[in-house]
């Protein structure tokens, strides 16, 4: 995201974030960020007290347990974040939210560059069968290596 979309994006978020109790709304801006995709799909904040008590709503109980036994590694990263012990104990809500879907990602399909190479790295390979599941294999990892970072999934 850019700075200034980030700072437009941020500026209307805050007030929001502030009023459920988010602190400064750094918080809810930035909590995939700091927690990661997979983490932030399963798990959002509600609410951070000024005494440290971080609430957060799970996907499924199975999400909170998870999230449970990672707490504290969540609070050292958030912590990290903040610069400060701004959080120093997670706990849940009772409800439960439907995570968003996983994006599909991107297929790369190998251009002749990346199947020539491949072929290059796989020529001594005796066995056929092997060596074509190299290939595919090989220009598959060398079309991901040569595409630019927004193609690759």
């Amino acid at each position: 995201m850019s700075s200034a979309l980030a700072k437009a994006v941020s500026k209307l978020v805050r007030p929001l974030a502030v009023r459920q109790g988010l602190a400064d709304g750094r918080l809810a801006c930035q909590w995939s960020a700091l927690v990661g995709p997979e983490m932030a799909r399963g798990l959002r904040p509600l609410s951070l007290s000024p005494d440290g008590v971080l609430k957060l709503e799970a996907a499924s109980s199975s999400w909170a347990m998870q999230a449970q036994y990672r707490a504290p590694l969540l609070i050292e990263m958030l912590n990290s974040y903040f610069g400060y012990a701004a959080v120093k104990r997670v706990v849940f809500s009772s409800t439960y939210f439907v995570p968003k879907a996983l994006a599909a990602p991107t297929p790369v399909v190998p251009d002749q560059g990346a199947w020539v190479r491949a072929a290059a790295q796989t020529a001594h390979v005796a066995d056929t069968a092997l060596r074509d599941a190299l290939l595919r294999l090989g220009a598959q990892m060398e079309a991901r290596h040569s595409a630019p970072a927004a193609y690759v999934a």
